[in-house]
């Protein structure tokens, strides 16, 4: 299904036969009233209001993180329904600065949006050893947490990019600039949730930092039902095209810039 607002990309190719995708909603381009919300208001109402549609009672939502889930979070948008649901961080993430992009911060927003349950997830986003975050699975209150990411009915994400002047994570203090620009000479286009990518999807490379995450892993995020992706932008094509070839993602809310992009790359399978 493709649903376009006013003035956006009209795609002339089915985008479930070149991308794989369930469903796209493309809005036009827009300004960015503030530096810091790093996408239009018009796309976070259409996000949000996208939720509203789709979410049930008794499904289970996993959170990531960033700017752009802060602003659909915080979006001018009224939702009228109560949903019966719960919304649960797909990470961890601890610390002073930013709280209000951490996955337990967005997480508890959303539940509050839609007057339903919020399931906290204490613990670093990144562990120095992947050895102890072995050990940290085991204790029985984060086994719960790790269970749940198993039974997701959707996941709302946005996508980040290496690249210094845009990287959310580097702001956050999650990874250091030269591990950051390391990845991106070995091919990263983008991470969710602090996974990173490359072009084909593929993570292998990015193992030893992956592996130190504290969160859902991209092979569970590609078993959840429902998989949405919230992104704007022409320098978030690649990260996207990564992601859909990695089958990170099934739906994608994006603006016009980005979608434009997508329809200009050849999708190679």
């Amino acid at each position: 299904m493709i649903r376009l607002l006013p003035n956006s990309v009209k795609p002339n190719v089915s985008w479930k036969e070149r991308f794989g995708l369930q469903e796209v909603i493309v809005v036009e381009d827009r300004p960015i009233e503030i530096e810091s919300e790093h996408v239009s208001a018009l796309l976070a109402v259409t996000a949000l209001a996208y939720l509203d549609r789709v979410l049930k009672d008794g499904d289970t939502v996993g959170v990531t993180l960033g700017f752009t889930l802060h602003n659909i979070a915080r979006a001018d948008y009224v939702v009228d329904k109560v949903v019966h649901c719960r919304f649960v961080p797909v990470l961890g993430g601890v610390g002073e600065t930013y709280l209000e992009l951490h996955a337990n911060w967005l997480a508890a927003e959303f539940a509050k949006r839609f007057r339903a349950e919020y399931i906290p997830f204490y613990a670093p986003a990144v562990f120095a050893d992947a050895g102890v975050i072995s050990v940290f699975k085991k204790e029985p209150s984060i086994k719960r947490i790790f269970a749940l990411f198993t039974n997701l009915n959707a996941v709302i994400m946005s996508i980040g990019v290496p690249q210094g002047d845009y990287s959310t994570v580097l702001k956050m203090q999650y990874i250091d600039d030269p591990i950051l620009r390391d990845f991106s000479a070995r091919g990263a286009v983008g991470d969710i949730g602090l996974q990173y990518f490359d072009i084909n999807g593929e993570s292998e490379q990015f193992a030893s930092h992956n592996e130190r995450v504290a969160g859902m892993t991209l092979a569970d995020i590609r078993k959840v039902p429902r998989r949405i992706a919230v992104v704007a932008g022409s320098d978030k094509v690649e990260a996207v095209i990564g992601a859909i070839r990695g089958g990170y993602i099934n739906t994608l809310i994006t603006d016009a810039s980005c979608a434009e992009g997508l329809l200009a790359c050849r999708k190679d399978t």
